[in-house]
């Protein structure tokens, strides 16, 4: 995986997607699971980092729920799903949001 960023304004996106990797396998390897498996009415504490603004406990059906949301803001912002993709439209490394050639991968 290669994470997208910038150095001058600091925009960055998930890392690149492959088959094997991307919000859906994801969430299908971390909550199908659970969603399946655990009772979705059960009370979990959770680091409060993990969803800005809450603090405390969710329901698994909750936390399910944001994960889900989380994940489709990121598919919404991704700018250059592969590193193909992002090599063969941006060879200059323009960052999109602020137009300076300090997008950098690590």
């Amino acid at each position: 995986m290669a994470y997208l960023h910038c150095h001058n304004c600091y925009w960055s996106q998930d890392d690149f997607w492959s088959e094997s990797y991307n919000p859906i396998t994801f969430l299908e390897k971390n909550y199908t699971p659970k969603l399946l498996n655990e009772d979705l009415e059960k009370w979990i504490d959770f680091d409060p980092d993990t969803f800005k603004g809450i603090k405390g406990s969710l329901t698994n059906r909750e936390w399910i729920a944001r994960e889900l949301e989380k994940h489709a803001s990121t598919i919404r912002e991704m700018k250059y799903k592969t590193i193909e993709e992002f090599k063969q439209n941006n060879p200059l490394r323009i960052c999109p949001c602020c137009g300076k050639r300090e997008l950098d991968i690590d």
